[in-house]
């Protein structure tokens, strides 16, 4: 299993009448992933059940799959106490310790040098074009399950194109604050996983960070050891 930077293919076009051409991608590594993927998979679908329904807005609903579903794992932002909000730990990460810890040991070993602090799981949600503004920098992502197609669309912002990139079993780098969007997929389930840092992770109080060892997750989580980035716009 590889991982790819995406790199853009294909020109603009209204969607709907996107063109179809052989994805561009730039090699980042190549190793075995010592069967990440699938210990991810299994622990998918053992936690499927506790999935609550995906009420982003962007967050559609494909025919014959039922309803989308997701929730984030890692840090959240506590919108409560208004401003621009303070990092937490989500309640589903405390609920499913267990699946955090298995996503987070895929991620590793797919990506030893990527730091993260936040997971998006989503089960059958097919996104509409948007952007991820408050990512601290770029993502990793890779989809899993029984279906095909299901591609993602990414944009280039510098030079106004996009490409189709197969996410299916495979890791993509790319950055959430580009416009991106899902294809239409065949079949009964594509659970898809973005890894990615909170816009607030600089500002994580101690007793947070001391909670992530909670769930065998600190040397991906702990400020110490996550370095903010930015990419020129």
């Amino acid at each position: 299993m590889s991982l790819f930077v995406a790199s853009v293919g294909a020109s603009w076009a209204p969607l709907g009448r996107l063109p179809l051409r052989k994805p561009s991608r730039i090699p980042c590594f190549n190793r075995p992933d010592g069967g990440a993927s699938e210990d991810m998979l299994h622990a998918l679908r053992k936690y499927r059940n506790w999935l609550p329904r995906n009420k982003r807005k962007v967050a559609q609903q494909m025919p014959k799959t039922g309803i989308c579903q997701g929730f984030t794992l890692g840090l959240t932002t506590d919108y409560k106490v208004g401003g621009q909000g303070t990092p937490v730990i989500s309640k589903a990460t405390r609920a499913h310790p267990g699946l955090a810890e298995a996503l987070c040991r895929g991620c590793r070993s797919a990506n030893p040098e990527f730091h993260f602090t936040s997971i998006q799981v989503n089960l059958n949600t097919k996104y509409g074009m948007h952007t991820d503004g408050f990512d601290a920098g770029p993502s990793r992502m890779i989809a899993l399950g029984n279906f095909s197609k299901g591609h993602l669309w990414l944009h280039d912002c510098r030079r106004n194109h996009w490409s189709l990139v197969d996410v299916r079993n495979t890791w993509i780098a790319f950055d959430g604050r580009e416009f991106h969007l899902t294809e239409d997929w065949e079949g009964p389930e594509r659970y898809s996983l973005v890894f990615f840092t909170n816009h607030l992770w600089d500002e994580l109080l101690p007793e947070v960070q001391r909670a992530t060892a909670c769930y065998g997750c600190e040397g991906i989580w702990g400020c110490s050891r996550l370095k903010k980035r930015t990419v020129d716009r």
